[in-house]
């Protein structure tokens, strides 16, 4: 291997100077390029856009990453005797030698920015799990098999009960021996993108399990175990088949992200033990009813758009003080529920493409930036008292039938962009009020930067 590695890992000066911190940046990129391999394992950072001022943290933040990335590259390299591993097995052996995370992913960068061993050392995918891999027992505690194109993990992954970190997403799984249920210590699990149909029935064993990633598969339904995962806190299940959830996930109260889009579920069971749910996503679904819903005090996103609700119960977000935004688009709504026209924090409401042919008073909506009601049935909304979210700066209303603009929108001194547009038939331009609300709000769009759209 050359040296620019190794004199880039070498390369640290303290200093608050962000032009010094700019100047030092740009030596370690130079050095770390140097070496095709160590410019392939640094690639995430190399390619991330540089601040546009000289802030002192951002490009501490920069180099510290340059830097430690560099470091780790040359551990890997002199435990494997000076040169570039020439095959899994070295590899394997001189990552073991310098921790206990073990990057077999043949991906280019995953989530938090890391690039693949196999990738960056130029190795061939993996046709199955090493040998030497299985034989470590519990001394590592992360494993990234990312990317690799495997069509089975071997029972014996049961036996590395060290881990806290397992990656197999992006391959091509399509079951999950019952073993991988052995891993009692086992943190995050992300099987994403593969093809699986089922998952093990003794999932439950999972007692650690706080992140757990299965979007992009062809599951039709979860095993009724779940529930014994009572620490997890993440799951993503957006992109599979399923129909149903089991009451069992119900009841997990750990639960802070929950995404459950691009299914086929039509209901939900019962949310009220969701005391800690942050983010609900349930958008493109087939959801017709929601059954004892709310409960949720903490949450603060909710998406429900592409569903085919024609209701929400008028006290389905009692309590939800936190909530922030909340997308209701493209389903059967004739109306908006009560509760959520209290809730005093939201800043984005998206209602878009339903049946509302009015809306009721909004004036507690003081939070309130983002409001989209276009393709709708309104035909009034004198009532909705909307001059009193003083927040607001976007608010659409195309395609209703709106035969006239209340005065109150022209208190919306913070509005930039308005669309109006679609209620050609209806809105009636000559009357006098309506035209000062027009040119009142047009006029100061324009000069906010913005637009207004009739």
């Amino acid at each position: 291997m050359g040296n620019g590695a190794s004199g880039a890992a070498e390369l640290l000066e303290d200093t608050e100077d962000p032009a010094v911190l700019q100047t030092l940046c740009g030596k370690l990129s130079d050095l770390i390029e140097e070496d095709p391999a160590c410019e392939r394992w640094c690639k995430p950072i190399l390619e991330k856009a540089l601040p546009d001022d000289l802030d002192a943290q951002a490009w501490k933040a920069r180099r510290k990453a340059l830097h430690d990335a560099a470091c780790a590259f040359v551990a890997i390299v002199e435990a494997a005797g000076g040169a570039a591993p020439t095959d899994t097995d070295e590899l394997v052996t001189a990552q073991t030698a310098v921790g206990t995370t073990l990057n077999l992913s043949l991906a280019d960068r995953d989530s938090n920015e890391v690039v693949g061993a196999l990738y960056a050392f130029r190795l061939p995918a993996l046709a199955e799990l090493p040998s030497p891999v299985l034989a470590l027992g519990s001394k590592i505690t992360e494993l990234s098999l990312k990317k690799n194109g495997l069509k089975e993990i071997p029972a014996a992954i049961g036996t590395l009960t060290g881990l806290t970190s397992l990656d197999l997403s992006e391959n091509a799984l399509e079951t999950l021996p019952d073993e991988i249920c052995a891993l009692s210590a086992l943190e995050t699990l992300d099987a994403s993108e593969n093809c699986l149909t089922a998952l093990p029935e003794n999932l439950g064993n999972l007692t650690s399990l706080q992140t757990f990633f299965l979007f992009k598969n062809a599951l039709t339904k979860l095993p009724d175990s779940i529930g014994g995962c009572a620490q997890l806190s993440e799951l993503n299940l957006f992109n599979n088949k399923l129909i149903k959830i089991p009451a069992t996930l119900a009841e997990i109260e750990a639960l802070v992200d929950l995404n459950l889009g691009g299914n086929k579920l039509k209901t939900l069971p019962s949310t009220k033990r969701w005391i800690n749910l942050e983010r609900l996503a349930l958008s493109w679904n087939t959801i017709v009813m929601l059954n004892d819903f709310g409960g949720m005090p903490k949450l603060r996103q909710l998406q429900l758009n592409r569903n085919q609700l024609a209701e929400i119960p008028d006290d389905a977000l009692v309590g939800c003080d936190d909530l922030e935004s909340v997308d209701l688009s493209t389903n059967r709504l004739t109306a908006l529920p009560l509760s959520l026209l209290q809730c005093s924090g939201i800043q984005t409401l998206d209602a878009t493409s339903n049946e509302l042919s009015a809306l009721a008073d909004c004036s507690a909506l003081r939070s309130l930036k983002i409001l989209k009601l276009g393709s709708n049935k309104l035909v009034d909304i004198t009532e909705s008292n909307l001059g009193k979210c003083v927040a607001l700066e976007t608010l659409f209303l195309p395609s209703n039938q709106l035969a006239k603009l209340p005065a109150d929108l022209t208190d919306l001194v913070n509005l930039s962009r308005a669309n109006v547009s679609g209620n050609a038939q209806t809105l009636d331009r000559a009357d006098p009020e309506t035209a000062r609300v027009v040119s009142t709000l047009s006029e100061q769009c324009a000069q906010k930067g913005g637009r207004w759209i009739e």
